[in-house]
């Protein structure tokens, strides 16, 4: 982590359509320009830098000049309107992933363990993992917990709070993967999302992006079952699976020649025999 970001998203969540817009939009001055930007994207001042910081959180846009060459025009070209759960997802992993411009996503889906939390609790876990990380930074505590909110906000539609207004009533769209639910204690917990609206080659995906590339003629990466669970930016943090839910993705992905599990005693290792790309990823709904 080189730098921390707290609260770039000025304490709004993505709103329905807000990326969708702002993926249309190739003039930077656009998001500059405080009348321009409400009139065309049909916001307020503060939602527009609102949409300008989540464009180029979520790697959709660099600069805000361009899409970006991989994955913005991608979804430009199979989702524009972000309709998919594929898209979703992969949205969502850019923004947890990006630890120095979504600094409290990163810390929450990668470095924060709990099973039934408040929102207070939630952040003071992150204000102690911050301070572990960057002993000699200083930041708002204040700027955390309005970030806390916002990723609560994010990815449960049902109040965690009984306070609701008519503000909190637009939906966020990574809502809809499920990540984060409520209890009957009204505590927040982390939650495996549904099998069927995560697919293997999102799985795959992210799998090698945190493997190790390996020399060899029959794979081309490795990694291993404990790995993908723990360890940060891989799929058992980003998406909250268990142990058995990544034996299933796997399983499906060797079924399909992807890759092989070799079954050791206690330390299962992944072998990678085939690289997918992000269009292949993206383009599976079609």
């Amino acid at each position: 982590m080189d730098r921390i970001t707290l609260k770039g998203h000025s304490s709004f969540y993505i709103r329905e359509g807000w990326l969708a817009k702002g993926l249309e939009i190739d003039d930077v001055n656009i998001f500059r320009d405080s009348i321009r930007g409400t009139e065309i994207l049909g916001v307020g001042t503060t939602m527009v830098k609102a949409i300008r910081y989540y464009l180029t959180a979520t790697n959709l846009k660099n600069n805000l000049s361009l899409a970006n060459e991989i994955f913005g025009e991608l979804v430009k070209n199979y989702d524009p309107f972000f309709e998919l759960y594929t898209t979703k997802f992969l949205v969502h992993y850019n923004l947890v992933c990006n630890e120095n411009k979504a600094t409290s996503w990163y810390l929450f889906f990668n470095h924060t363990d709990f099973d039934g939390m408040t929102k207070d609790e939630i952040s003071n876990s992150l204000d102690v993992t911050l301070q572990e990380m960057k002993p000699n930074t200083s930041y708002s505590r204040k700027s955390l917990e309005d970030d806390v909110s916002c990723i609560l906000h994010s990815y449960i539609t049902k109040s965690y709070t009984h306070e609701i207004t008519p503000e909190d009533n637009y939906r966020c769209p990574l809502a809809d993967l499920k990540l984060l639910d409520i209890d009957s204690s009204h505590r927040i917990i982390k939650s495996e999302p549904i099998y069927d609206t995560l697919d293997m080659l999102v799985i795959l995906y992210v799998i090698i992006n945190a493997s190790e590339e390996i020399d060899n003629q029959d794979f081309v990466y490795q990694t291993s079952v404990d790995r993908l669970l723990n360890d940060p930016k891989n799929i058992g943090r980003v998406f909250n699976l268990s142990r058995t839910q990544i034996y299933k993705y796997l399983e499906e992905l060797q079924d399909a020649g992807y890759l092989t599990i070799h079954k050791t005693a206690g330390l299962d290792q992944i072998y990678i025999k085939k690289r997918v790309t992000l269009e292949e990823v993206l383009s599976i709904d079609k």
